[in-house]
Formats: C-alpha cells, structure tokens, sequence
C-alpha cells in the first residue's frame, strides 16, 4: 500500500515519468503504469475488523467536565491534574489510550480559549474540507434521525452533500467518493475532524494512524489526509459553514420522503443551483468561475472506483438467518449451514454463495432487529404448514388484520396459497421448489425492510 500511494503521487501530484518512478522504486513499468491509471489496488480482497479507538468523544466530553468542575470552585489544591483525569477515565470508562494522550488533549483543551483565528486563502485544489451533520425527517410518515455528509472545495467553495442513515465508516468513505465524482476529480488535501470513522489511533493533528478503509481510499485517491480536533469549526470553518447551511435550506420544513434517494436528488440540485448563482462576499468571482479554474486543477479520478463495502465470511444458522452488528438478515433456507460472504456497504447489505449475489437487504443501523424476506421461508412453511400463523417471517411481512382472519378460520393450507400469491409464485404443483436464478427476482418483490 505504500508503494502505490509513492506512486500515484509520484506521477499525480509531481509529474515524475513512469520509466523514472520504475527505476527509482525498483517497480516493473506495467505495475506502476496500472498503479497510476488505479486499475488495481493492492490487498483490496483482503479485510480486517477495524481497530478500536480510545481517544473519542466519550472521553472528550469526560474531559471537558473534569474542567469545568474545576472552574466552579476555588479550591485550587483540589483541582484535576491530567495524572488524575487518566486513572479516572481508565476506572470510569475503561480507557485504555497513554498519559500523555491525555496530556496533549486536556493541554489543547484548557488553551482552547486562547486560539487566534486567521483569514486563510487555498490554491486551486489545494483542498477539501468535510463533516458531518444531523437532521430529522418522515420517511413514510417514521419520525428519524438522519446523518448528511458535507464536503466543500476550499478554493471555489463550491458544495456537496448526501444523506445517510447512519455515521459509519461504509457511509463516509461514500461520501468521500461521492464528493470527488460530482466535482469530477480529486484535491490535494482532505481535511476532516477527529471521528471514530476515520481515526484508530490518536487524535486531532496528532493522529497516528487512521483506519484501513480510509488508507486504501487515500492509496487509491491520491491525496493528502489532514486533520483537525473536535468541534474546532475555525479549522474548517467553510465546511461548518455548510453543515448550517443545508439544513436550513433543505431540512427546513422537516421533510416528508418515501427514501433516501429522494432526498439526496434534492440536495444534489440545491447544490448545482448554488454553483450556478452563489457568488462568496469579497469575492470577484463567482463561485461558478472559480470552480471552473479549480476543476482544471484536481487530480484525475482513478479507473477503478474504489468499493468501500465492508466483508466478512458468516455461516447461515438454523433459522436460515445471519446476524451483523445485532441484526438478523434472512437468506433463502437451503443454504442452512453454508458458509456465504457478506458485503455490507452504505445502505444495503449483500449474500454472495459461489459467487452470485442470492440475497439484498436494505442495511440496519439500530440494534436488535431484523429483516425476514418471505421468500426465503416458503419452502420450511410448506414442510412446517401449522407454524405458519407463528412464523416471524411472516408476522413481519403480512398485514396482522390478514393474518388473523386465517387464523381464526385455521386454514393453514389456504393461508400458504395466498403467500404464495403475495410472493409472486406459482400455485402449488411441480414447480414447488424455489429455483436459485430467481431468487433476486422475488427478492426484489417482496422485500419489505424494518428499520427501526
């Protein structure tokens, strides 16, 4: 991985020739030439559980009250030093991070009143600043709280976001990705808060090593990772900026959407109306004739757009279900006890068996819950007829006013005909067995998630 990042910012960002990278790093030219055009990233097979990190904003928060604890009284020999504050957190929290982490953030902490802020001025794609915001909105009418991705050119100021159910790595590295697409290309620098989604060790400017999947993606991008500390919006203020701004001016009244989608294609218009009108006070240009020089001057986005899915081996259970970060996703019950792959990206998780995808659901991000496809379960139902009315796949998938009407009746076999209607199957005869090529057809079909 190192080598391919000295590569493509050899070529990239330096203009050095292909036969000198070759020579000088001791690479055949096909490699550096596939390295450079991003047709292949080293170890992309490979995944390893992400590391954990322990300087968070828990521990922040614990921080800063230990702080303002002290200022309230004027006891000053009763006071925190950061020898106190680290075995506290150790006992209190579980904190397994160094004293002198502790010494550098409680140090920035207590001097945090003391910063001067500077007008700064960027070159064409010097940088991009991003962050995270949070907004409520009615999907189908369900009151939830959604996570928006905001990414911001620090030269033009010209804008991007996405909305997202969750703040997880899967969902900012799309962003990332998503930000370079709709700019068309990539910046020098990527400036970015010290979240658990892309830090594992350290933290603000003296992070130490930053997750795997944003190392692949700064490998493969070509671009400089920067950071700043925690709720510091002077160090990326124009981002800040942003985060207010599409609040107000798409999250204002609370929407009412049937999906994500709908809302990201309001969001991506509100920002090409922003390119095409916007013009940043003191400014000469427009942020429209900015951006035109700045997108001259980005870096080219790769051939191979990265996959930012997270994977893992898991063996199907009994219940023909697969459980990931609490959740139960079923797969169709023939594959019981099989060992399948799971690919968990931003919004939806995929099974693949022998290489076919054979099950999609849409991701769930709270704890606990589940997503039975009734498809997957017709054939256990047709073998277990009386369990059907107390079957959790289908209490989850069927209207309970119908459910119960054939169940008061105890018509097992008349209730199966009519899921098999509700599936899109055949009527009972030969054709019983759930053929695996359309597995995606009625998946598709019947899919009906919970995401709550």
């Amino acid at each position: 991985m190192e080598t391919y990042k000295k590569i493509r910012r050899l070529h990239l960002v330096e203009g050095i020739p292909i036969r000198q990278i070759s020579r000088d790093l001791g690479v055949s030219r096909n490699t550096v030439k596939k390295y450079i055009h991003g047709d292949i990233i080293p170890g992309e097979s490979k995944f390893s559980p992400r590391q954990k990190l322990v300087m968070n904003e828990e521990v922040i928060k614990f921080m800063k009250a230990c702080i303002l604890e002290d200022n309230e009284h004027t006891h000053t020999k009763q006071r925190h030093t950061a020898k106190r504050i680290w075995t506290r957190l150790q006992e209190e929290l579980g904190f397994t991070g160094s004293y002198s982490s502790v010494k550098v953030v409680l140090r920035e902490l207590k001097n945090k009143n003391n910063e001067v802020f500077l007008p700064l001025t960027f070159n064409p794609a010097e940088a991009m600043q991003i962050d995270f915001g949070s907004a409520h909105v009615y999907i189908h009418e369900e009151k939830q709280e959604i996570k928006y991705f905001c990414a911001r050119l620090a030269y033009s100021a010209h804008i991007f976001a996405k909305v997202y159910l969750a703040e997880r790595e899967e969902c900012f590295l799309d962003g990332v990705v998503s930000a370079f697409e709709y700019f068309g290309g990539v910046p020098r620098e990527v400036l970015f808060d010290n979240a658990r989604v892309a830090v594992s060790e350290g933290y603000g400017r003296h992070v130490t090593k930053i997750t795997k999947g944003y190392e692949t993606l700064v490998a493969h991008y070509a671009f400089k990772p920067k950071f700043c500390n925690v709720r510091s919006g002077n160090e990326k203020g124009i981002v800040e900026n942003l985060v207010g701004l599409i609040r107000r001016n798409t999250m204002v009244p609370i929407p009412r959407i049937k999906s994500l989608q709908e809302l990201n294609l309001k969001i991506k218009k509100s920002c090409d109306n922003y390119l095409e009108t916007h013009k940043v006070n003191g400014e000469s240009l427009s942020v429209k004739e900015k951006f035109q020089l700045e997108a001259r001057n980005l870096l080219a986005l790769p051939n191979h757009p990265l996959d930012i899915s997270k994977r893992d081996y898991k063996r199907v259970t009994k219940f023909s279900t697969i459980t990931f970060e609490t959740n139960k996703y079923s797969l169709p019950c023939e594959l019981v006890g099989k060992e399948v792959i799971l690919k968990a990206g931003h919004s939806e998780i995929q099974f693949l068996y022998q290489g076919k995808v054979i099950a999609t659901h849409q991701r769930i991000f709270k704890k606990n819950k589940s997503s039975y496809q009734l498809a997957h379960y017709l054939k256990a139902l047709e073998r277990k007829p009386r369990s059907v009315f107390n079957a959790d796949p289908v209490i989850e998938n069927i209207p309970r006013a119908v459910l119960e009407e054939y169940q008061s009746k105890g018509d097992s076999k008349a209730f199966l005909e009519y899921l098999r209607v509700e599936v899109g199957l055949p009527q009972r005869d030969t054709q019983l067995e759930i053929q695996r090529n359309d597995l995606g057809k009625y998946d598709n079909l019947i899919s009906r998630e919970v995401i709550q």
